[in-house]
């Protein structure tokens, strides 16, 4: 029906005219049809080119927003987290976790204390006098561990009690069965696991010469080469 409808036209265009005024006939139609289409072609090419350009635009935000904007929100995270951890650390400072004294399962912490004074006088080798005078915040087991040996958490009143019961930990024989760690929050404690890991890792020599130092600003913790003393 289509097809008939278009005949008819192109019938009564041409109609009665030679063939010359039919071609120049047909000619300036489709110059007109060209002109129409080109026409439409250059809209179709800004449009193209204005969609290339936001396209652009986009892929430069993009790009700004993953090298820069993101990594800035990244860094304010990051930091953010330091100061919660070494606020927490802080917090934690008058704490120390000792592991290796032994206990009974349904003992109170007054028995814990005495058990911590015990162990202060006869393995850290403490005066008893002032192991007496020390006051503490609180004493307590930590729930996990082996059942008659959970860690004990005590929290002193003093920092000088507590930097003297750390120091009297370096002198405990290796394979005492015993040991004394600042109390950690626990993203700081999986960061010194991994240290010990990464020194347990070492050739023996190696492991000698390295140890496991606190520090006062984040990771808190490092592994650091011990220093040597000077030979005359």
């Amino acid at each position: 029906m289509a097809d008939k409808t278009e005949f008819e036209k192109l019938k009564a265009l041409y109609q009665g005219k030679d063939m010359s005024e039919c071609f120049a006939t047909l000619h300036l139609t489709h110059t007109k049809e060209l002109e129409t289409v080109k026409k439409e072609l250059s809209t179709v090419k800004e449009k193209v080119a204005v969609l290339d350009s936001f396209a652009e635009n986009i892929n430069a935000e993009w790009e700004t927003l993953q090298n820069e904007t993101l990594v800035k929100i990244r860094e304010t995270v990051k930091e953010e987290e330091h100061k919660r951890i070494q606020l927490e650390m802080w917090g934690r400072k008058w704490n120390l976790v000792i592991r290796g004294i032994e206990g009974e399962l349904t003992e109170k912490p007054r028995d814990t204390e005495k058990a911590l004074r015990s162990f202060m006088v006869q393995k850290l080798g403490i005066q008893e006098q002032q192991v007496k005078t020390m006051i503490f915040a609180a004493v307590h087991r930590l729930p996990g561990g082996i059942a008659q040996k959970r860690n004990v958490i005590v929290r002193f009143i003093s920092l000088m009690d507590r930097e003297d019961i750390m120091y009297a930990a370096t002198k405990l024989p290796r394979g005492s069965g015993y040991s004394i760690v600042p109390d950690m929050p626990p993203a700081i404690s999986e960061i010194r696991g991994k240290l010990l890991q990464q020194r347990k890792a070492l050739p023996e020599e190696e492991k000698k010469n390295v140890k496991l130092v606190y520090i006062r600003e984040y990771p808190f913790v490092v592994l650091k080469a011990r220093q040597r003393a000077n030979v005359k």
